[in-house]
């Protein structure tokens, strides 16, 4: 491969990025890819010099036209056509950047010749990453959270940084950070907030185990670190691995304990995303018999051929209704064995309810409304004009939702927005159904239960 020439460039008043590029038959990225030290494009300053590669398609030999469709991007063509977003910049110098693409355009799909894509570097800090469609190394970089000087110095093979082909291997360094909890990969509609609750840890403590992380722009396949999650102690109980299948119910059922005692021993689970192979702790068996409280109806045992369809016709429910008792269920993965409860009786309650929460005399201007999500078995609640949690002795506000039958509560950190509309989720894991009051009070942070001020009250069974 041919190594780029540079040239150098004094930045003139009115010039931007887009110009310059224009003007020099390059693209945005590759005047970025030179320049690393360019903190923000739209700050350019007249008299700044900055490096101009020069740079050339040999690498790449002719291919397809293509006419651009509504709704096409460049990161989109490339995948669809095998290669990456910089060859079809490289071989396409009008197209300014990768937002510039217009509907009924004809750009040219480049092929990269296999002989010239350079082998890794022997030895890798991190781990190989094999290069697909849509890659750019500005992307990979962000992607892993690290730089683009730190991927280019770990790969000194890439002779020209705006030139990588599809199928060719790289060493991303650092993408292995230590975690003191439990190493978290993004997915699709991931907030910080919402892992907090999830992981039972606060927005703060992830900030703090991930410095550098933007919490306004979480990458799909991103990994972070979710501190307070490490090994799962048990002592005097049974480490469990999660299979296919597996429900928290019907782990509670298999072990003669109760879901509340598995939710116990293992704080922080998300009882309604079992992950196969995840790790918890099944206590041991106790004389409660409060499992047999937990299901309203009858306990099955899935045969062959069962659906949840067919039984919610022999038992009269629904398959919404056996859904909710049953969370986490996967009802296109039944197991043979594995044990359900079909909830039956006069209870069909679904959908969403909203109830305005009681005041107290401890908070006479607070208002909120508390949002029963029965299809979901989620409680949100909304407050304003609550006092600051500090002057009722607390340092955070807190709600609470408590089992109808145990009396164990179930918690989450309720955080404020800019213009002091309180917000909190608790995800329950059974149905709404088991559960009946609802409470906003000022805690310690580590609150379990409230023992603090409470300044809100709703109860779930009047919704």
């Amino acid at each position: 491969m041919s190594q780029s020439k540079e040239t150098k460039y004094t930045v003139k008043r009115g010039d931007t990025l887009k110009s310059i590029a224009l003007e020099n038959n390059l693209t945005v990225e590759a005047i970025l890819n030179a320049n690393p030290d360019i903190a923000d494009p739209e700050d350019l300053r007249s008299g700044q010099s900055i490096v101009l590669p020069l740079l050339n398609t040999s690498g790449y030999s002719s291919g397809d036209y293509y006419t651009v469709k509504v709704g096409d991007t460049l990161e989109s063509i490339a995948k669809e056509h095998g290669t990456t977003v910089d060859a079809i910049l490289l071989k396409n110098p009008k197209l300014i950047d990768t937002d510039s693409v217009e509907a009924g355009e004809t750009i040219e799909i480049p092929k990269a010749h296999a002989s010239q894509i350079p082998p890794p570097p022997a030895t890798c800090s991190g781990r190989y990453y094999t290069v697909v469609a849509g890659d750019s190394l500005y992307l990979i970089a962000q992607r892993n959270n690290i730089t683009l000087d730190a991927l280019l110095a770990a790969n000194p093979q890439i002779t020209d940084p705006a030139r990588i082909s599809v199928g060719q291997v790289i060493c991303v360094p650092g993408t292995t950070p230590s975690c003191e909890g439990t190493l978290y990969t993004i997915r699709t509609g991931d907030t910080l907030f919402a892992l907090a609750q999830r992981y039972n840890t606060t927005v703060d403590a992830i900030l703090r185990a991930n410095p550098g992380i933007d919490p306004n722009n979480l990458r799909v396949g991103q990994e972070i670190s979710i501190p307070g999650t490490g090994p799962v102690p048990c002592p005097g109980g049974t480490l469990y691995t999660i299979r296919a299948g597996d429900t928290l119910f019907s782990i509670a059922q298999r072990f003669n304990v109760t879901v509340d005692a598995v939710l116990r021993a293992n704080p922080g689970i998300d009882p309604n995303n079992l992950r196969i192979g995840q790790e918890i702790c099944i206590p041991a068996a106790t004389l409660e018999i409060e499992s047999r409280m937990e299901c309203p109806g009858t306990i099955y045992t899935i045969r062959q051929g069962d659906s949840l369809y067919q039984l919610a016709i022999r038992y009269n429910t629904t398959v919404d209704r056996i859904m909710r008792f049953n969370p986490g269920i996967d009802p296109n993965n039944l197991q043979i064995g594995q044990r359900i409860c079909i909830p039956t009786g006069t209870h069909d309650v679904s959908g969403k309810r909203c109830q305005v929460l009681m005041r107290t005399s401890s908070a006479p201007r607070a208002e909120g409304f508390g949002i029963y999500d029965f299809d979901c078995n989620n409680v949100s609640a909304l407050a304003i004009d609550l006092p600051d949690p500090e002057g009722c002795g607390g340092r955070v506000y807190k709600m609470f939702v408590r089992e109808r039958n145990t009396h164990h509560w179930h918690s989450a950190t309720m955080y404020a927005s800019p213009d002091g509309i309180w917000v909190g989720i608790v995800r329950l894991p059974r149905t709404l159904d088991m559960y009946d009051l609802v409470q906003i009070s000022a805690e310690s942070r580590e609150s379990t239960s409230p023992i603090g001020v409470v300044v809100l009250r709703g109860d779930i069974s009047k919704a």
